[in-house]
């Protein structure tokens, strides 16, 4: 979701990170030139965005080796109940 360069940033989000996390947001920041540490977290937030739906091939490589696993136990459970 890109923001319209219009669109005022006036809402704001308060919350809390741990030193480690606050040093990782501003070495991140440093490594990509980006000057407002604000920016540096959203850009990182636009990142996760972007990486966190799988695309559909993925979820069609997980589903066939689940289905693959599934059929091996119900193999094994067969296999170890068959009188």
């Amino acid at each position: 979701m890109e923001r319209d360069e219009r669109e005022p940033r006036d809402k704001r989000v308060p919350f809390m990170l741990s030193q480690r996390e606050l040093e990782a947001v501003d070495d991140w920041a440093f490594s990509h030139r980006v000057r407002q540490r604000s920016e540096a977290i959203r850009r990182l937030l636009s990142i996760g965005r972007t990486f966190s739906a799988p695309p559909d091939w993925v979820e069609t490589a997980q589903h066939a080796y689940y289905e693959r696993l599934r059929a091996a136990r119900e193999a094994i459970i067969a296999d170890l109940f068959k009188d």
